[in-house]
């Protein structure tokens, strides 16, 4: 053992003499023929490893031309010169290529067949038109298979189970600097879905039915699977969702579907602890029954009290089958007290509304019975009106919780009249609209809010239908509800119409956190006496997993400098 361990230490000195200190440039190319020369290098990989000896480098210098020439293929250039050196400088040595990479190949020929039922598929002429090379083009091997991929993949997502590449190459003629693409597929026929069966788990059989965007005969569509994946997540009725349809199935032109689920727990209840500077600290509770029968009715119940506010309101809504998840009808009820400065009310509500899509918009027809004992500066009253309305909403966004380009419009039509049963004449319009868009790195973010009444009895309005300004998600640097109009005395009495606008410009400097600039103006006010309140501030932003947490300084401009508020709010941009 000490005789082997004696020659190990004798032969160690000439492991070291036999590693060799090499540099290597790539000269003439840059970019991602450089990068892609470079690790293609076989010498290039190895430079540093400590065993590299003389014999071995001079052999992977002898093959790196064969290496680069295969480098510079994928992007086209099949006939570069190639200046190949290695040299001893100063008991260092220095591996050298110089690369004229030449004229690319360029696309001369562009052959896209397909036969069969997808020769008249739409899909088919789509990807035929967009396939991402075309006659002059530098022939690029990654779109290449780019294209031949996404046909593969189109083929099959499309229900051509029996589908075949008949052709599939590219010819290049290096004399002429020029190449030919052909693709030619065979698809069969095109399968249709098959029997769709749900598991039982104690759910109308009618109501999963009606998630589905697809009936059996239907085609074949991947897509059309995945929209029942998005619905059946949506309703909030499941935890499991499994979708199975597809070439592992199908068989004589038809692919069944089986679609297995697992509910849900029945109940979920929440807790909420927060604090707003228009309502102080808070304590919010809730109870939800995702579902109380077989059709998948629910029912939510949610409490939440305040220093300034507390309320009480529940919903029972019934999916209806035409877009379970978004028509419904709901009865709802509640009762909001609120003690403002400004105002004080006890507000009693229960009414029933249709909710049904329209295109990409929500509209809502609802009829609501409404009694409020209320106060506002020197008035006071009690209400009780019929309020029929309809609604209009839609939102687009790339993120729902944090959107980087978005926006959202709200639309509300509201009445009541004296000879329906109401004590007062009202007819009033409600709009708000917002909108962000990426700008210089950040988010630029702005918000309008509009808002008219029309009736003869302002006096018998309650406070909860009158319009105020100033707060958290209005007029920044004013308290809440602190802008409209006045009476004689120079208290707010809120007013007929609403007017008040924003633009805020936010940046973040990582992942969670951020500043931001806005400046705020509006107010609420009657015919001809519209005076703009006007704020502005500053404010940070903390990314969290359930919204955004913003605690901005806000000073009012119409007053003196030495005023300031600070508004705190927590939630989702839209």
């Amino acid at each position: 053992m000490r005789y082997f361990s004696a020659i190990f230490l004798l032969l160690l000195p000439g492991f070291a003499w036999a590693a060799v200190s090499l540099e290597l440039a790539v000269e003439g190319v840059d970019g991602a023929l450089h990068e892609n020369v470079l690790e293609s290098l076989t010498l290039y990989s190895e430079r540093k490893h400590p065993l590299l000896e003389l014999r071995r480098m001079r052999a992977l210098h002898r093959q790196a031309e064969d290496e680069i020439r295969a480098a510079l293929r994928p992007f086209g250039y099949y006939r570069p010169a190639i200046e190949a050196s290695l040299e001893e400088q100063d008991g260092r040595w220095i591996a050298r290529y110089r690369i004229d990479a030449g004229e690319p190949v360029r696309v001369h020929e562009l052959v896209l067949n397909i036969s069969g039922e997808a020769a008249s598929d739409k899909a088919f002429i789509d990807w035929k038109q967009s396939f991402p090379l075309r006659p002059g083009d530098v022939l690029i091997h990654t779109a290449y298979e780019q294209g031949k991929r996404a046909l593969q993949d189109l083929l099959r997502d499309r229900g051509y189970f029996e589908a075949q590449l008949q052709r599939h190459a590219i010819e290049v003629r290096q004399l002429e600097n020029s190449a030919r693409i052909v693709l030619e597929a065979d698809s069969g026929p095109r399968y249709r879905f098959g029997a769709i069966e749900f598991s039982q788990i104690g759910m109308n059989d009618a109501l999963l039915r009606s998630y589905l965007p697809f009936h059996e005969g239907d085609f074949y569509d991947a897509e059309r699977l995945f929209a029942l994946q998005r619905a059946l997540t949506d309703s909030d009725y499941f935890d499991y969702i499994d979708v199975q349809a597809g070439v592992e199935t199908a068989a004589e032109g038809v692919a069944p579907v089986t679609v297995d689920l697992r509910l849900r727990k029945r109940t979920r209840y929440t807790l909420g602890l927060g604090y707003g500077t228009d309502t102080g600290p808070r304590l919010g509770v809730g109870m939800e029954r995702r579902y109380i029968n077989r059709a998948g009715h629910r029912v939510t119940l949610d409490a939440l009290t305040s220093k300034v506010q507390n309320r009480l309101q529940g919903m029972y809504r019934i999916p209806l089958q035409r877009h379970p998840n978004a028509d419904y009808i709901s009865f709802r009820s509640g009762w909001e007290q609120e003690n403002l400065d400004v105002s004080k009310r006890k507000t009693l509500t229960a009414g029933a509304g249709l909710t049904m899509l329209l295109g990409r918009w929500q509209r809502t027809y609802a009829l609501t019975f409404q009694q409020e004992r209320f106060r506002v500066a020197d008035q006071q009253n009690t209400t009780h009106l019929v309020l029929p309305s309809w609604s209009l909403q839609r939102m687009e966004a790339d993120d729902r919780l944090f959107p980087s380009r978005g926006w959202r419009l709200d639309f509300e039509l509201r009445g009541a009249s004296e000879t329906l049963g109401s004590d007062a004449s009202l007819l009033q319009g409600v709009a708000r609209a917002k909108a962000i868009y990426p700008l210089f790195g950040g988010r630029f973010i702005t918000r309008a809010d509009f808002g008219a009444s029309k009736t003869s009895s302002f006096e018998r309005v309650p406070a909860s239908l009158r319009f105020f300004a100033g707060g958290d998600n209005s007029i920044r640097g004013y308290g809440y509800k602190t802008l409209g109009p006045r009476n004689a005395q120079g208290e707010v009495i809120g007013g007929r119409n609403l007017l008040a606008a924003s633009a805020e410009y936010e940046h973040y400097f990582g992942a969670m956190f951020g500043a931001a600039a806005f400046y705020d103006a509006g107010n609420a006010f009657d015919r001809g006496d519209f005076k703009v309140m006007q704020g502005a501030g500053a404010g940070l932003r903390w990314r969290l997993p359930f919204g955004v947490l913003r605690v901005d300084i806000g000073v009012p401009l119409n007053v003196g400098k030495d005023h300031w508020r600070l508004h705190i709010t927590l939630g989702p941009d839209l």
